[in-house]
């Protein structure tokens, strides 16, 4: 488990002062793999340094799987960094070691036997894919595989915590996929913790269960992924959101609304098998409306669908506030969008 309570650090140079973290209080459990979400700026890369001591608080306390890391020393703290991995954006591999001797790298500093190293490495790359690869060099590789090398040198000491310093972002969506899918794998059958920062919300939404949102060093959002994507409050996830999930009606669509005067207009957002009812025969049947489907968009997150919809209806007032508060009764998030 990784906890921040109420972190804030502050930076200072030639006299002046910025405060990138603005006390942050944030739990990761064990098994989680957390995504942080912000633009640049936003102190997301600070506070993923916080975990491995790479950066000190200016105040509140960072606790990695019960440890108090303030309370330890330099030296003491390194035992404890063993069980934080680490795989960055750009790979940071030695051009002038093979694979393997990459690989290596973290069991040689623990002065490993020649056989317990050659045993784990090989472990390694047969997991990420890269066996037949062992010999050969970084600029042999291409982007997704020295990624690969990256995830298998960081898994070396059997940490308990990964983090992710923007893995993905140095690669094409492909490769994005590939990489994804290897960490779930690692989640998986390794049981790590995977803390994962990005400016991606597809990242997100492809492989992370929980959520939080930074800007201008703090938490402005946070939650399950299905709960954030489907109802997102702030401004900046919603921005987030709509890279990923078109839930609204384009520009020359919205222009016809406004020049309807005999319809009304409704968004509706539903989760899992609300959109396999016939919700829409029922309005019609039941109260004495026309429903038209105008915008339609159907997105898996977390393995639930999440509905958008935008829907004409039309009728006597009455009635059309009828169907509208069925719709509510089926747990179906409705809102008037035009008039």
């Amino acid at each position: 488990m990784i906890q921040f309570q109420h972190i804030s650090k502050i930076f200072e140079r030639n006299g002046v002062k910025n405060q990138a973290l603005k006390d942050i209080t944030l739990e990761i459990r064990d098994g989680d793999i957390f995504g942080v979400i912000g633009y640049s700026g936003a102190g997301k890369s600070t506070l993923l340094r916080m975990v491995n001591a790479l950066e000190t608080p200016t105040s509140g306390k960072v606790i990695v799987d019960g440890e108090d890391l303030s309370k330890y020393s330099v030296k003491e703290l390194r035992n404890i960094k063993k069980r934080i991995g680490m795989i960055f954006q750009h790979f940071n591999l030695l051009n002038s070691k093979t694979v393997y001797n990459n690989v290596a790298i973290p069991l040689i500093l623990e002065k490993k036997s020649k056989k317990e190293i050659h045993q784990k490495v090989m472990e390694l790359l047969e997991f990420v894919g890269l066996k037949e690869k062992a010999e050969s060099y970084p600029d042999e590789l291409s982007g997704g595989q020295k990624q690969r090398v990256g995830i298998a040198r960081a898994l070396a000491l059997n940490p308990s915590i990964l983090l992710c310093d923007e893995a993905t972002s140095a690669l094409d969506p492909k490769t994005t996929e590939q990489i994804l899918e290897l960490l779930k794998k690692v989640n998986r059958e390794y049981k790590i913790t995977i803390l994962m920062i990005t400016h991606e919300m597809g990242v997100i939404q492809k492989i992370c269960n929980q959520v939080a949102v930074m800007e201008k060093g703090q938490i402005i959002e946070r939650g399950t992924v299905l709960e954030v994507f489907s109802h997102p409050k702030q401004k900046t996830t919603k921005d987030f959101v709509d890279t990923v999930i078109q839930d609204h009606l384009p520009d020359h669509l919205k222009k016809q609304l406004m020049t309807d005067s005999k319809s009304r207009h409704f968004k509706i957002t539903f989760l899992g098998d609300t959109g396999s009812r016939p919700l829409m025969n029922t309005l019609i049947q039941d109260y004495q409306v026309s429903v038209n489907i105008e915008f339609a968009n159907m997105s898996e997150i977390q393995h639930e669908m999440v509905g958008h919809m935008v829907l004409q209806i039309s009728g006597e007032r009455e009635s059309v506030d009828a169907a509208v508060g069925f719709l509510r009764e089926q747990q179906i998030d409705v809102e008037e969008v035009a008039k």
